[in-house]
């Protein structure tokens, strides 16, 4: 938290931490858009740019597991872009892989019991990227940004704790939706499938 009490009674002397926050809210600005798309491989991309400069922001605030389980997360980004296309990237040791990498990050950099949070989001997230399904991959995040904006707290990322509160806002809206869509669509075949039954069919029903 000190980070984040530095920031509101920032010091002329201490410009790195505004920075920080600055290239934060940089990466807010990607974070806004990710889970409201709804291809994979576009999520994919602003995941990367989220990631990369939340790197950024998190070592420059000092929190060096969650700045290396961000790069971490940047590469998984990349690989899990090529996916059903290149060969390397859609083996099934590439989630075990980075899920490694990140316990890896977590084990190097550990500053205490919080970072254990980013690492099981991540490790989450690996699981819910490597699926194909967007509304799988949206159902893995949801507890997986929620461990996340835990972490941002702790560490004073004023932009990630934003961006978190706002992406779970709207991976919910989009599972409803997506829910209601479902089961509209199931009313709507049930409905069909009654009307186009013959009038035996409907006496036995």
């Amino acid at each position: 938290m000190k980070e984040l009490i530095a920031f509101f009674t920032l010091d002329p002397s201490e410009p790195l931490i505004f920075w920080a926050q600055i290239i934060g809210f940089i990466s807010l600005g990607f974070g806004l858009i990710t889970f409201a798309l709804s291809k994979r491989r576009h999520i994919l991309v602003a995941k990367l740019a989220c990631d990369f400069t939340s790197a950024i922001h998190f070592f420059m605030l000092g929190a060096v597991v969650g700045g290396a389980i961000c790069l971490v997360n940047s590469a998984r980004s990349v690989v899990f872009y090529y996916r059903g296309e290149k060969r390397f990237a859609s083996h099934i040791s590439v989630p075990v892989i980075f899920s490694i990498l990140t316990i890896g990050c977590t084990a190097i950099g550990w500053a205490g019991w919080y970072s254990l949070l980013p690492a099981v989001g991540s490790v989450l997230a690996v699981v819910g990227f490597w699926c194909n399904d967007p509304r799988l991959l949206k159902l893995f995040n949801l507890p997986a940004v929620a461990l996340w904006l835990i972490y941002n707290v702790i560490t004073g990322s004023i932009a990630s704790s934003i961006s978190n509160t706002i992406s779970i806002v709207t991976i919910l809206v989009s599972l409803i939706i997506a829910l209601r869509d479902y089961l509209k669509k199931k009313d709507d075949a049930g409905e069909q499938a009654r009307e186009n039954s013959t009038p035996e069919e409907k006496v036995t029903k």
